[in-house]
């Protein structure tokens, strides 16, 4: 989950995830032992050979080389079947609550969807309790080839919720959860993780998750502290180390924005396949080869696969956005319009508008020559003068990227003593206060889960309960902004503005309250 490219965290989370970060206590708990989790797996998952290390990589997974990563409300099944049309050759699903899905069916519900097309697939969890873990491992274990735990996640909702890349330090937990997916599933269990400023330390660390059970190891070539405005530049020199050293399958994650970044990083790593996340959401056939495809191609067919198999319109409108990160730039009022689509009737009216503009564009400029790839985009940047309507990067600004750098990285010029200034300035750096709470206030809790009610729900549910009376009952909830068509929608939004202006004083009255 991520800054997206690794970890992926940065989409909106569900009210659910809201609801585990705002419970949890920062402290691991541990649940007791189901007598039922313990009994022997079902029948058609025990006749299955569990096979690992490499014989999985090679048998199971297929020896996959280019792999998308699991990403918050982004790697929903509609986008992996996208972009296993396009050269992708494992997928993993969006990072689930294990907590939180083993004990709500509409979160399981809505959050983990697949079908026989849908392979080879990995399913990944957070959680810091190992019985809990298996519990929601098991729930999918029949549904996929291998279940991840994520060690890898830096945002702030992980560090609420104790799991992710804030279990680093806690290494018998680590062990323990990944032991006891090892010794309990009917699949293998595998691991994403992030590095350590300490090279030694990573390397130790990767040691302890193989020894504990892990079968196949993804590395993020970049640090706890690595995210947002700190990103920076991921080290592949580390993850080459770790490759080195393991005997099982090493996936690397970091610094791939074109597919020849990607074989540039197997060659220089050694390692057994690349995966990635910020340059896969703006390019899904990054995997495909070197060639660039217009985004119309791609988002016309993100577009019938979401009609297969139904999504949330947040993941619609969000890949949307992301193929034309560069084409909303100058159709500013489409970007406008996208933003206020509630349905797939109106995300199809934006969606051919634009086509419609961009294949004019396209024939009027006629023939495009692409500049060349000249090295690794963590060493000489993004390419640029590339026509907006093909699918391509977030440009970064590389120099930027060398100046937030954090803890050691590849070819930045910055010094050892520099990099040690700026990490002790990043963990010094005062954290916002809080608004204080009311006394006794609380959440008012949704009547149809254990999750907080929206204070604006018309209904008094929480957003994804308050979504599905949408679609059972045809029911609208202003509140949520939960409407049946486009056109009720904007009723809504006049007859707000309306009030607004029969609630907004004359020019007159305004002096008189002024005085």
């Amino acid at each position: 989950m991520a800054s997206r490219d690794g970890c992926n965290c940065q989409g909106e989370k569900t009210e659910e995830q809201e609801q585990e970060q705002s419970n949890s206590t920062g402290t691991t708990t541990h649940s007791q032992p189901d007598p039922a989790m313990s009994m022997a797996v079902t029948a058609a998952s025990a006749a299955r050979t569990k096979l690992g290390g490499y014989e999985f990589y090679r048998q199971v997974l297929k020896s996959p080389k280019f792999v998308m990563a699991p990403m918050v409300d982004q790697s929903e099944l509609p986008w992996r079947m996208l972009s296993r049309d396009y050269g992708c050759q494992l997928c993993y699903t969006p990072m689930l609550n294990s907590s939180v899905f083993v004990r709500d069916e509409t979160y399981r519900r809505i959050n983990f969807t697949t079908c026989a097309k849908d392979r080879p697939l990995v399913v990944q969890f957070c959680g810091n309790d190992p019985q809990i873990l298996l519990q929601a491992a098991r729930m999918v274990e029949d549904q996929c080839d291998a279940v991840d735990i994520n060690f890898g996640c830096p945002q702030h909702i992980a560090r609420r919720g104790h799991y992710g890349a804030f279990l680093a330090e806690e290494w018998d937990l680590v062990s323990s959860l990944v032991r006891v997916l090892h010794e309990n599933l009917a699949v293998p269990v595998t691991c994403k993780i992030r590095i350590f400023d300490d090279p030694e330390k990573t390397i130790n660390y990767a040691k302890m998750i193989q020894a504990s059970g892990c079968q196949l190891l993804t590395v993020h070539g970049r640090t706890l502290v690595q995210k947002g405005p700190l990103t920076g530049i991921a080290d592949w020199q580390i993850i080459k180390r770790i490759k080195e050293t393991l005997s099982i399958p090493v996936f690397a994650n970091g610094n791939i924005l074109y597919y020849e970044d990607a074989l540039q990083c197997m060659e220089l790593t050694g390692v057994d396949g690349v995966m990635s996340a910020e340059g896969q959401l703006s390019n899904p056939a990054i995997f495909n080869g070197p060639e660039l495809l217009p985004s119309w191609q791609l988002a016309e067919q993100y577009m019938k696969y979401c009609e297969e198999y139904p999504t949330a319109m947040a993941a619609v409108k969000g890949h949307l956005f992301r193929m034309w990160h560069e084409s909303v730039k100058i159709h500013t009022d489409l970007r406008e319009r996208l933003a206020g689509v509630h349905d797939m009737a109106a995300a199809y009216a934006v969606m051919e508008e634009m086509h419609r503009r961009l294949k004019e564009e396209a024939a009027q400029h006629g023939e495009v020559t692409f500049p060349p790839y000249t090295g690794p985009s963590c060493k000489v940047g993004a390419r640029v003068g590339i026509p907006h309507w093909y699918l391509q990067p977030k440009v970064h600004d590389l120099e930027k990227d060398k100046i937030l750098a954090v803890g050691p990285r590849v070819n930045s010029s910055a010094s050892e003593e520099q990099h040690e200034t700026k990490r002790q300035a990043a963990e010094v750096e005062a954290p916002k206060p809080k608004k204080p709470k009311a006394d006794g206030w609380k959440f008012k809790i949704c009547p149809n889960c254990t999750n907080p009610g929206g204070v604006r729900c018309s209904h008094g549910l929480c957003k994804n309960c308050c979504l599905q009376k949408l679609r059972s009952e045809q029911v609208e909830c202003p509140g949520h902004k939960y409407f049946l068509s486009k056109e009720n929608f904007l009723r809504y939004k006049a007859s707000q503005e309306q009030n607004k202006e029969q609630n907004q004083p004359e020019d007159g009255q305004q002096e008189e309250q002024q005085q």
